[in-house]
């Protein structure tokens, strides 16, 4: 067994996290490829997200290239938003966008991974130019869970930004059975704030 997933499997959640700080990226890969369907792929995943090395980040962005189960991606985005990092690389966005647009998977990985971009647009403009750009490719044919997912998304994005065209596919949203309550409610919130920014607007 690889010595990484011994220490994490030996692991007590009452200890502080593994410490990866020295470790080579081989083990971290291999490591990753072991725990990816497992329960303790979360732990290895906390372990690399915290120690904020160059190598565990190549690592973790490994992965997360890695890990199409689901239940993984939501503990991975739930990390990513429970534990804010101020400095992230651009290539953690750019991979979770890789995952969402995969159509191959399973749409609530792909929807998580989208959800973990939404955490982490705060590393700079580039991301969130990144994700305005996946969310307007979209393709109504799309899976309507995942189609969902992205209205919410949608609405999120252009509360922080002015882009009609994006405006556009979301009113775009409201004509996809699976997705039309999603992007009716952001579209709602939207309008509820414009009316409060500008009470005397038309």
């Amino acid at each position: 067994m690889n010595s990484i997933v011994d220490r994490i499997l030996g692991w007590d959640p009452a200890d502080a996290p593994v410490d990866l700080s020295n470790e080579g990226i081989a083990g971290l890969r291999e490591a990753a490829d072991e725990l990816r369907d497992e329960p303790s792929g979360a732990d290895l995943f906390v372990a690399m997200w915290i120690a904020q090395t160059l190598v565990c980040d190549e690592a973790l962005i490994y992965f997360l290239s890695v890990a199409e189960d689901p239940g993984m991606l939501a503990e991975m985005t739930r990390v990513i938003a429970a534990c804010p990092r101020t400095q992230v690389p651009l290539s953690l966005p750019v991979t979770m966008l890789q995952i969402a647009a995969r159509k191959g998977l399973h749409p609530i990985t792909r929807a998580k991974a989208l959800q973990g971009v939404l955490y982490l647009v705060q590393s700079g403009p580039s991301a969130m130019r990144r994700l305005q750009a996946h969310l307007l490719e979209l393709e109504f044919d799309d899976d309507q869970t995942y189609l969902a997912h992205a209205a919410n998304i949608m609405g999120f994005v252009l509360s922080h930004v002015e882009d009609n065209e994006l405006l556009g596919h979301l009113h775009g949203l409201l004509q996809i059975p699976g997705a039309r309550a999603e992007a009716a409610v952001a579209l709602g919130q939207l309008s509820l704030a414009a009316g409060i920014a500008d009470p005397d607007g038309p």
